[in-house]
């Protein structure tokens, strides 16, 4: 989320394309075990909003997505937090 700020404060809005943020579009994290991906938050516009999806795949699928975006809300699944 730092480097979608970063982008920000630079460029005035988020970005969906994480190329520009010198990511893959989407990112594969290292271990292999989510896939992160950017978009507009729901019902926001990108200037006012980012929200970054990481979708579990492979041994991780089970364990569902995570969501977070630029205002501080997060889910898991179909929750709206995270799971402690």
């Amino acid at each position: 989320m730092r480097s979608q700020e970063n982008f920000f404060a630079n460029n005035f809005t988020y970005t969906t394309t994480l190329t520009n943020i010198n990511l893959n579009n989407p990112h594969v994290t290292t271990n292999g075990r989510y896939s992160i991906s950017a978009s507009t938050c729901p019902g926001l516009d990108l200037t006012q909003c980012v929200q970054l999806t990481a979708t579990a795949i492979g041994g991780q699928a089970d364990d569902g997505n995570l969501s977070l975006d630029s205002q501080g809300n997060r889910t898991h699944g179909s929750k709206t937090s995270w799971i402690k």
